[in-house]
């Protein structure tokens, strides 16, 4: 599908930028994302994405052209566009990366709690818990022994 995006015009450019943001907010989880970028890019568009997602938070680390071309040399027309998205829309990108880094916390922290509400993974008591099925007869003994005691 090729398209003149010098034909474009501006009621067409809204309408197209509020299909792909209501589209994101339809998409609650990482892996439901993940599947859609997937069948929506090819390979090479979500790789320069990402790349210009990696440049845009080398920037917001405060690393120079010459530290970031080492690194994935990059052109200046590049990094001079990237700067410029970030200084237009920087609020907008960092609440997005606040909200992500806040939802990574908050699983990071789920998973803490259950490690520690429940121990080892190989442990008598996570895999009690993981596999009821299997140690009913266990839970059923154990249950006999609190009655009697």
């Amino acid at each position: 599908m090729s398209k003149n995006f010098n034909k474009i015009g501006k009621s067409e450019t809204k309408l197209l930028k509020t299909v792909l943001t209501h589209i994101s907010h339809q998409l609650s989880s990482p892996e439901l994302a993940s599947a859609f970028l997937n069948n929506l890019l090819t390979e090479k568009e979500r790789l320069t994405i990402a790349r210009r997602l990696l440049i845009a938070s080398m920037i917001q680390r405060g690393e120079t052209y010459m530290e970031i071309n080492e690194k994935l040399s990059v052109s200046p027309n590049t990094f001079t566009k990237i700067k410029k998205w970030l200084e237009s829309e920087l609020p907008n990108y960092n609440s997005v990366i606040e909200h992500t880094t806040k939802a990574t916390r908050e699983r990071s922290l789920s998973k803490a709690k259950y490690r520690k509400d429940f121990g080892d993974p190989l442990s008598f008591t996570r895999l009690k818990h993981s596999y009821p099925g299997h140690f009913l007869l266990f839970t059923i003994a154990e249950e006999l022994f609190k009655k009697i005691k």
